[in-house]
């Protein structure tokens, strides 16, 4: 009765688990934790993929199959919640300027874009193509994040034309 449609009752379920959801641990997990950076991001990444659920991956997807474009307005919570700590502390180990100071070019976001979709994949064949990876999603989340870090540390600074150190 406090909808008047279907839809409405799928904008909201939408709405509530993707848009409003709890803060997400990654920031603070990025920012608190001790080590490497290959070691915050594997712990921020693993703690994103033990957040998925089989009912989440569907729901995103079949929302995106039926052209509610949930990926776009998520996106401006997955930047901040995600994409732009990741460039903060990459930026960070290749002595580049703080977010505020540079502006994230487009080539950045995706070079973050890159890892997070890789960790997203996992989940949607875990989840949706239901292939067991016998509890070694730990294992593989960390061989992801260093292959990705290697490159993106290499490639950074080309994305702003930078002469740094």
């Amino acid at each position: 009765k406090h909808f008047k449609s279907k839809e409405e009752i799928i904008e909201e379920v939408l709405r509530v688990r993707f848009l409003e959801e709890k803060e997400s641990d990654f920031k603070r997990i990025m920012d608190e934790t001790e080590g490497t950076l290959l070691e915050r991001l594997s712990l921020a990444y693993q703690s994103f993929f033990n957040g998925m659920t089989a009912t989440s991956m569907k729901l995103f997807q079949r929302a995106s199959y039926d052209g509610m474009e949930i990926a776009k307005r998520y996106s401006p919570h997955l930047d901040e919640r995600i994409l732009w700590p990741v460039l903060e502390h990459l930026r960070a180990e290749a002595g580049m300027p703080e977010l505020k100071l540079l502006k994230p070019s487009t080539a950045e976001r995706e070079l973050a874009l890159m890892l997070h979709s890789t960790i997203v994949f996992i989940g949607i064949r875990k989840f949706v193509y239901q292939i067991d990876f016998h509890g070694h999603e730990t294992d593989l989340i960390r061989q992801h994040v260093r292959i990705w870090l290697d490159g993106a540390l290499a490639n950074l600074k080309e994305f702003h034309d930078l002469e740094l150190p």
